[in-house]
């Protein structure tokens, strides 16, 4: 699909998985991922079940401690109006600012931005959507500027922020003008979980001409180690046997 390949070993694999591709294939096409090569592939076990790497993924309540990443992503995404902390207002009026800059850039360039969810009304739940970044809005970097000097496939702005696609039970990934990067999730047992990290960059970019590996992957493997941390706290806490208090 659009340069990706999917494996499903299931005895019934989902049946729906070319009308999912369908979907995807606009957001993903402009990255021309085939013309993409693997910078760089780290392999993490965390100390937890894998439904609760997948929790910690999607709820997006811890992402401002995440401090080198909510550099470049808002941490108030999943968000709305109403919901919106004190500490994070600045921040939420921000991001609707540069968000809007973004959807007025991609009817620019033909490209599709808007949100589209379907979690539970399909066999394998999908999100997919072009959201804006901090900063200079070009990628996941301190001051949000690019990371690689060599724009992915036919785009020809680097400020597109980053399209972000889920798709249930184990893989998302962030879609950027410089790079990509994909996650997969699998199961080692019931309290062991392997997340696998490839970041992606164009074919024809050199490493320390084009790109400085240790910047390209510098946000994710923080935020990685941060999230292991996270997920390995909430698996304490579900193996921890119940306890009664009595009510006074």
């Amino acid at each position: 699909m659009a340069g990706l390949i999917f494996v499903c070993i299931a005895d019934e694999p989902p049946a729906d998985f070319d009308e999912t591709a369908k979907i995807f294939e606009p957001y993903l096409a402009p990255h021309d991922l085939a013309k993409t090569k693997v910078a760089y592939q780290q392999n993490i076990i965390e100390e937890g079940n894998w439904k609760l790497v997948m929790e910690n993924n999607r709820e997006c309540y811890h992402c401002d401690g995440h401090p080198e990443l909510a550099c470049s992503l808002f941490p108030t995404w999943g968000l709305t109006e109403g919901l919106i902390p004190a500490h994070l207002e600045e921040v939420w009026d921000r991001n609707k600012e540069a968000q809007s800059s973004l959807e007025e850039r991609c009817r620019r360039y033909g490209l599709p931005y808007e949100v589209v969810e379907e979690l539970d009304t399909r066999i394998a739940g999908i999100r997919i959507s072009r959201e804006s970044l901090d900063g200079e809005g070009e990628s996941f970097s301190p001051d949000g500027r690019r990371l690689s000097k060599k724009l992915l496939g036919d785009l020809r702005d680097f400020r597109l922020g980053r399209c972000s696609m889920h798709l249930q039970p184990n893989s998302w990934f962030h879609f950027q003008s410089d790079h990509v990067i994909t996650f997969g999730v699998f199961p080692v047992n019931e309290h062991q979980t392997l997340v696998r990290t490839t970041w992606l960059v164009a074919d024809d970019a050199e490493e320390g001409v084009d790109y400085d590996l240790d910047k390209l992957t510098y946000t994710w493997k923080q935020t990685n180690l941060q999230d292991k941390a996270f997920v390995e706290l909430c698996q304490k806490g579900a193996g921890s046997p119940p306890t009664s208090r009595a009510l006074t």
